[in-house]
């Protein structure tokens, strides 16, 4: 088991990717959409309260005269303060200005949660990242997660976190 990584409200965001409707009711593994949704909102609430940015990141198709239906972010996720981005391609960097929006509020540690986000690091972030594996899942297996000595538990700073 690995020990709780200690993480500093201050310098630390919750990036949740892709939880839109339409992507929280595709068949997922190994956890459900909803499922997914459940501890991302939970997560969110405790970044809130805890004075942690949360940044919402939900896909575009590029070129596309009206984006398909349930493309919007799930009803009720956005709050007053979060960064909401939206992303063109596969990864929540590239192309988008979420580097910037994160570096401008100091934050040197990212957490991510959602679906698809073995997809979302293309490419790396800057920032040094964590990856909250308990709020993720995908509809593919390919092996494009963030390396193994990235990957921590989230847990004595924020003590609802440590979920398995």
């Amino acid at each position: 088991m690995t020990a709780p990584l200690p993480l500093d409200p201050a310098h630390t965001a919750l990036v949740l990717v892709d939880l839109m409707d339409r992507i929280v009711a595709l068949p997922l593994e190994p956890r459900k959409g909803t499922e997914v949704l459940t501890t991302a909102e939970e997560l969110a609430v405790a970044f809130r309260s805890a004075g942690a940015p949360v940044v919402l990141v939900r896909g575009e198709r590029p070129g596309a005269a009206e984006q398909p239906p349930g493309s919007g972010l799930v009803a009720g996720l956005l709050k007053d303060g979060d960064v909401e981005v939206v992303k063109r391609t596969i990864g929540a960097f590239q192309g988008t200005d979420l580097d910037a929006r994160l570096r401008e509020r100091g934050v040197t540690r990212l957490v991510f949660g959602g679906i698809a986000t073995n997809l979302a690091w293309s490419p790396p972030p800057a920032p040094p990242a964590t990856s909250a594996t308990t709020s993720s899942s995908s509809r593919t297996r390919w092996p494009r997660s963030p390396p193994p000595s990235t990957t921590r538990r989230c847990g004595s700073t924020f003590p609802g976190w440590a979920r398995s």
